[in-house]
């Protein structure tokens, strides 16, 4: 079922007599009532007066059935789409469940033009700014526009400034307290007078994965909310300052640089073997002059850039990515040995040494951001980093953000790690 093919007038009409009926009354109707469908009245477990007299169900002929009443089957149709999906329990939601959420409720144009382009719908409208945009157009008009699809052409969902002015209510309601909320008490909040007064915002805050229907911890009561993981950021507690802690065990090398240097000594004196296809050391040449680096912390250890199998390979990559390696074939193998330039850093100062490095890293950032791409670093010095991140094809100015998260660190107080980048990432985001 698609958001277009939902009539939510009768979803919100039905909902007091439906919230009035017994909790077996709502579970024989959601699981034993089908369309054009008699069931004899003998056979039924339950009392089914209420349904009857609420209007749910009606006499067949032979008033010994009953069947369900035509003017119900959209009510029961929205109630079956809106269960197939459990996005408020408390099972950990995620993108994966959201995709097969819109999947489900909007076409593949729509969610193109939720995204504006091939990025996934879900990974735009699970962001908190999705709400944001909503909530600060300053016209319905060019928020359909912005947002039209093959299939909204020719039917406008939002239509007027009133139902668009009621949806951003709707919004802030729930993102400012409960979420979900059952439609009846959404529509105590909105002081509706009548269901039909909000039952249009429902459907544009639905069409456009504003709002999210689904079924509550109450037996079958539907509920109405944002994006439940939207409302936890909302509503996350506020992070503390990091707190000045006492120190175990210093370290102050850069243990990259000293693995580079290590290997470039070995590669001067006794070149190692390399193989033809990826260039990695062999692992009788790698445990010799891994021998003779110094060991780490074990803490140390955690923050090694990911998927390098030793510290000698690590070193390896850097030392080719900064051209200060080269390979040639000697005694009929491949060998590693320092190229020019690699000979005049050996010696050079340790911080000299490292300068180079630091130059290296800086100006590659500065290539990629002037040719408009982005490729990932040879050089890391902490798991999965990036001097350039992208957020819809526009890159972060992360140098400006790091100044301003480190600039407000005294240098003679530490502070854990852990709660500096909790905090800064919260910040700053």
């Amino acid at each position: 079922m698609k958001a277009f093919d939902v009539d939510w007038t009768r979803l919100v009409e039905h909902l007091p007599a439906w919230e009035s009926l017994p909790v077996p009354c709502r579970e024989f109707f959601m699981f034993h009532t089908e369309t054009n469908r008699r069931m004899a009245l003998r056979s039924i477990e339950i009392d089914v007066i209420p349904l009857i007299d609420e209007r749910f169900l009606e006499y067949a002929a032979n008033p010994t059935y009953v069947k369900l009443r035509r003017a119900c089957l959209p009510f029961q149709r929205i109630m079956h789409a809106i269960s197939r999906h459990l996005l408020f329990g408390a099972q950990e939601t995620g993108l994966r469940n959201l995709q097969a959420y819109l999947d489900d409720w909007l076409s593949g144009p729509d969610q193109l033009a939720l995204a504006g382009g091939p990025r996934a719908a879900s990974r735009t409208v699970s962001q908190t700014a999705w709400l944001h945009s909503f909530l600060n157009a300053d016209s319905f008009r060019r928020w359909e526009q912005a947002h039209k699809s093959e299939r909204r052409t020719a039917r406008v969902l939002l239509g007027s400034d009133d139902c668009f002015q009621k949806t951003k209510q709707i919004l802030e309601i729930l993102m400012r307290g409960r979420n979900p909320l059952p439609f009846s008490a959404l529509a105590d909040a909105l002081h509706a007078t009548t269901p039909t007064a909000y039952a249009a915002s429902i459907r544009a805050g639905v069409a456009y994965a504003l709002l999210f229907p689904a079924l509550g911890d109450d037996p079958l009561i539907p509920v109405i909310g944002i994006w439940p993981e939207i409302h936890q950021r909302l509503h996350r507690p506020k992070t503390a300052r990091p707190r000045a802690v006492g120190i175990a065990q210093e370290f102050h090398k850069a243990y990259l640089m000293d693995d580079m240097t290590a290997l470039l000594v070995a590669c001067a004196g006794k070149p190692p073997r390399v193989r033809g296809f990826g260039g990695e050391l062999f692992a009788k040449d790698a445990e010799r002059i891994e021998e003779n680096i110094h060991p780490l912390p074990n803490w140390i250890t955690v923050m090694r850039p990911c998927g390098d199998d030793s510290r000698i390979e690590a070193a390896r990559r850097a030392l080719a990515s900064t051209g200060l390696t080269e390979t040639v074939r000697q005694q009929n193998c491949e060998r590693l040995i320092p190229s020019r330039q690699g000979r005049r850093w050996l010696v050079q100062s340790g911080r000299c040494r490292l300068q180079h490095i630091l130059n290296k890293l800086r100006d590659r950032a500065e290539q990629e951001v002037d040719a408009d791409f982005m490729v990932t670093p040879d050089l890391r010095f902490m798991p999965d980093c990036r001097p350039v991140v992208y957020v819809d094809s526009r890159p972060s100015d992360m140098a400006l953000l790091l100044r301003r998260a480190l600039a407000s660190l005294n240098v003679d107080v530490f502070l854990s790690l852990e709660e500096f980048l909790l905090y800064e990432a919260r910040e700053a985001n």
